[in-house]
């Protein structure tokens, strides 16, 4: 299925996927929700 939005350019809050793996992997064992990358959850308190 093709999407409907261009593919973003990494920056702040769209990391390159090893960024954001990377990330999510350190989280494990000190956090029991995250969302994965630090920006976002910045993003998440915004909303």
């Amino acid at each position: 299925m093709p999407s409907s939005y261009p593919p973003s350019l990494p920056g702040v809050f769209v990391p390159t996927a090893q960024t954001y793996a990377s990330s999510a992997i350190n989280t494990l064992g000190y956090a029991r929700h995250t969302t994965g990358y630090w920006a976002h959850s910045l993003q998440v308190g915004v909303c």
